[in-house]
C-alpha cells in the first residue's frame, strides 16, 4: 500500500475545530473505509508555522516536506496557520 500527498484548507475557531472539519469533509467526499490518501486518514496534526497569507502557507509547505513527521503516512498531518484569515492549511502524506 502506498501513500498520497494531500493538502486541505479549513477555517475554524481553533486548529482542532478546523482539523475536524477538514477530516469530516474528506470523509464525506472520499468515504471512510480507509486508504483514501486524504486527511481523512489522519487523527492528529502538528503545527509547523504561521504565516499571513494562504499563498505563504503553500510556500512554507514546500520547505517542510522533508520533516520526518510529515513523511510518515501514519503520522500526524502538518499544519500551517494563516493568521490574517483564521484559516488553516493541513498537509502531509496519507495511506492510499
Amino acid at each position: 500500500m502506498g501513500a498520497c500527498f494531500f493538502t486541505a484548507e479549513a477555517k475554524g475557531a481553533n486548529a482542532r475545530e478546523a482539523f475536524n472539519s477538514a477530516v469530516d469533509s474528506a470523509r464525506w467526499e472520499n468515504g471512510n473505509g480507509g486508504y483514501t490518501g486524504t486527511i481523512a486518514e489522519k487523527t492528529n496534526f502538528v503545527l509547523l508555522g504561521a504565516v499571513e497569507t494562504v499563498a505563504a502557507a503553500y510556500a512554507m509547505i514546500d520547505t517542510k516536506l522533508d520533516d520526518v513527521h510529515i513523511r510518515d503516512k501514519w503520522g500526524p498531518a502538518g499544519l500551517v496557520r494563516v493568521t490574517t484569515e483564521d484559516a488553516y492549511v493541513f498537509f502531509g502524506y496519507a495511506s492510499s
